[in-house]
C-alpha cells in the first residue's frame, strides 16, 4: 500500500480503539488558570460562597464546554491541552 493508504489504516484503527491523537494533560487544581475559574476536581468541593453561580449537580461532565461526555478525563474548551474531571467543576460551567 502507499503511504497514505497506510496513515489512513493506522488512524481507523486508532479511531476503533478509542485512541486519541493528542494526549491531554489533566489539568491540575494549583495551575494558575484552574485557580482564576476555581477549578476543583471534585465539585463537592466548591466554596458556594467564593462562587455564588455552583449549584449542587453541576459537574464537568454535563457542561456544554467538555468536548464530550463519557470518561473520567474529559476535553474541555475553557482549558485547551487540558483535560478536567468529569466530576469536576469550575466558573466557566455552561448547561448542555
Amino acid at each position: 500500500p502507499t503511504r497514505r493508504t497506510a496513515l489512513v489504516q493506522i488512524a481507523a484503527t486508532a479511531l476503533l480503539a478509542g485512541c486519541t491523537p493528542l494526549t491531554l494533560k489533566p489539568l491540575r487544581e494549583e495551575s494558575v488558570s484552574a485557580k482564576s475559574l476555581g477549578y476543583k476536581i471534585d465539585a463537592r468541593l466548591v466554596d458556594a460562597s467564593a462562587f455564588p453561580s455552583y449549584a449542587k449537580g453541576q459537574v464537568c461532565s454535563n457542561c456544554r464546554l467538555a468536548a464530550r461526555t463519557d470518561g473520567e478525563l474529559l476535553p474541555c474548551n475553557a482549558y485547551p491541552g487540558y483535560s478536567v474531571a468529569a466530576g469536576g467543576w469550575c466558573a466557566s460551567y455552561e448547561v448542555r
